[in-house]
């Protein structure tokens, strides 16, 4: 494949339209760059200064080397000395043959049909709402403006946990801001990805708990991947629903995935997924080979493309320089140590404890996720991390800064303006920024 764009994350980024500016610390994410096959292991070769996989699929091998195990094609007679967990369950182990990589289903004997995984999203039965007010009108303060209790809000409903603002009633997600979703019959901050839910029960999620006793997490509906945090895909999960699930990390064991699936043990790229298309697998940084939806193993599932060497979830530490073992491909360089970092939506935003937020390089604006703090709109802050959405601007006297949010869905809390910020992502995302 040749070799995509340079992807330059600058710091102190400035957004110079309608005399605003954001505070943010933005890093550089880079690809795994080569000058030898040797800088890439052994399980990867150097293609146009890029580590490529040698194959990811038997279909990519030769007849003589057959199979594909861990990138390396190799011959079909043993397991090359290497012990490989990724084997479909009717297998019993290695069983004496070659280790083809393969999704693994927890479902017992051979069965792929994916609800046999006792992974069905489980309904908490959100319609009785216990953690907000009651919709008695009652103070001033609008929708997403911070408060301390109901009797502020005009609603007369103050979320309980932090951090909290003034919510309102709602019969659908698309009623809220992005980044929440409805829950109880209020807008609540989305809980996609947040571990500890019971998947039997469903309780401690907002909406759903996706998973099985080995993993799970709670999660919510959506259309394909563009509505789901960063790293998630969009799955089926029966009657005729969609659910968010988190992909982008790896396994030992597919036990491991709350799907059920996964590409699992050594160097492999991790859990995944059944998809329908390409749209329902994890969107990546511009620029970068798109995930495929693909046939293995007898099921069709999101399979990263040969750029993918690990299978590190955002957040992990990546390698400043060499091999990129990151699952999403980018490497923020720029922080210490570098993390591993990824594209995002406003509309899907980022997991718990990020925040979504336009990063300029190279002539170019990408959304991405950067760590994120617990300030709401309109709390005062010094930097990005500080305020619960990624982003702080600063004040157009330049006396410090105020938390944020991008406000592609119109929405922004009393005492501020959405304002067009002349800027355009690559993704063709218009940046609007909630401004005083």
């Amino acid at each position: 494949m040749g070799s995509p764009r340079s992807l330059h994350f600058l710091r102190g980024f400035t957004l110079l339209s309608l005399l605003t500016s954001l505070l943010v610390s933005l890093p550089d994410c880079a690809k795994a760059r080569c000058e030898f096959n040797s800088d890439c292991g052994d399980s990867a070769r150097c293609v146009d200064g890029d580590c490529v996989k040698n194959c990811r699929l038997d279909l990519d091998c030769p007849d003589d080397k057959p199979i594909c195990q861990r990138g390396l094609c190799v011959v079909k007679k043993d397991d090359a000395g290497v012990d490989d967990t990724s084997v479909t369950p009717s297998d019993g182990g290695d069983g004496g043959g070659a280790d083809t990589k393969l999704p693994v289903d927890t479902a017992t004997g051979t069965d792929t049909n994916v609800d046999d995984t006792t992974v069905s999203p489980v309904d908490t039965g959100a319609g009785v709402d216990t953690t907000v007010g009651t919709d008695v009108t009652g103070g001033i303060k609008g929708y997403l403006d911070g408060c301390a209790g109901d009797g502020e809000c005009v609603s007369g409903a103050c979320t309980v946990d932090a951090p909290r603002f003034c919510t309102k009633s709602c019969a659908a997600s698309g009623e809220c801001a992005h980044g929440q979703i409805c829950a109880g019959g209020h807008c609540r901050l989305d809980d996609t990805g947040k571990t500890g839910c019971s998947p039997s029960t469903g309780s401690g999620c907002l909406l759903y708990c996706y998973g099985s006793a080995t993993s799970a997490h709670c999660t919510k509906d959506c259309l394909t991947a563009s509505d789901c945090p960063a790293g998630f895909a969009c799955t089926a999960a029966g009657a005729g629903k969609k659910v968010c699930v988190d992909i982008e990390r790896g396994c030992t064991a597919a036990s491991q995935c709350v799907t059920g699936l996964g590409f699992c043990g050594g160097t492999s790229d991790g859990c995944t997924s059944e998809c329908t298309s390409a749209t329902d697998c994890p969107n990546r940084l511009i620029g970068l080979t798109p995930y495929a939806c693909t046939v293995s193993g007898g099921k069709t599932v999101c399979v990263p493309p040969a750029d993918v060497l690990g299978s590190d979830p955002l957040g992990a530490t990546c390698a400043a320089s060499g091999t990129n073992t990151c699952r999403s491909g980018g490497c923020d360089t720029a922080t210490s140590p570098a993390m591993c970092n990824t594209r995002c939506t406003p509309q899907g935003g980022c997991p718990l404890g990020y925040g979504c937020f336009p990063d300029a390089g190279g002539g170019s604006v990408d959304l991405i996720c950067t760590p994120a703090g617990s300030s709401w709109l309109g709390a005062a802050c010094a930097r990005a991390r500080d305020c619960r959405t990624g982003l702080c601007q600063a004040e157009a006297t330049g006396s410090g800064g105020y938390c944020t949010k991008l406000c592609n869905d119109s929405l922004c809390p009393t005492g501020m303006t959405c304002k067009a910020s002349g800027l355009t992502a690559s993704d063709g995302t218009a940046i609007k920024l909630c401004s005083k």
